[in-house]
């Protein structure tokens, strides 16, 4: 597909909270092999996955830093999952001087030291994690295919390089009860993000939690 065109759209009307400059959207994938019960994304990009090459996504950001926009949403359902293309794009911004600052939405469990230390360096300032639960028995009946101390661990190397944290919860997941709630209201508390969103689970149609 070819780069879209960003210098149509009326940038200076886009905020993202946080950023005083301009910014936009950047999708670096299509798709994601998990299979959350609650996740509408398989209704819109299926269970395939597809990356972007590095030098694609650089001619984007070069397009980009010409029209005047140093940061950027990679808004990808697992920026990470792909873990040599994450390395190489890094490491391409920082040769080529780009100076952008971006953040990305990632799956805890996708990420390592190294890649941390590559994203920070490349101008990486906040990840957007799906926890959901704070109860291992919520997250076993959506399907999240992690554990609490996983992720825990995950939340402490992204803090240990200085990333920021955005932390998705949900309330209302199957089965839970108002004790599962707390666990995972305390569960919050104590990973500490920067930022914690909390939504209200929604069975969109087509998923399997609409269908259960």
């Amino acid at each position: 597909l070819p780069i879209p065109r960003h210098d149509l759209l009326p940038l200076d009307k886009y905020v993202f909270p946080f950023i005083s400059s301009k910014f936009t959207f950047v999708i670096s994938s299509r798709g994601c092999p998990y299979h959350c019960t609650f996740c509408r994304q398989k209704i819109m990009w299926s269970k395939m996955f597809r990356f972007r090459s590095a030098d694609h996504i650089i001619k984007e950001l070069e397009l980009l830093k010409s029209i005047g926009v140093d940061n950027v949403l990679f808004q990808s359902d697992t920026f990470t999952l792909n873990r040599k293309i994450i390395l190489e794009l890094c490491q391409k911004i920082i040769n080529k001087n780009l100076n952008i600052k971006w953040g990305c939405n990632s799956r805890v469990v996708t990420i390592d030291d190294e890649m941390l230390y590559w994203m920070k360096k490349a101008g990486c300032w906040n990840i957007f994690f799906g926890i959901e639960a704070g109860s291992q028995n919520l997250l076993d009946n959506i399907k999240k295919k992690m554990t609490v101390e996983q992720m825990a661990k995950q939340v402490r190397l992204v803090k240990k390089v200085g990333i920021e944290i955005r932390g998705s919860f949900m309330i209302g997941l199957p089965g839970e009860t108002p004790e599962t709630a707390r666990e995972t209201i305390k569960y919050a508390i104590d990973l500490d993000p920067d930022y914690a969103q909390f939504t209200i689970t929604t069975p969109y149609p087509g998923t399997e939690l609409w269908k259960s």
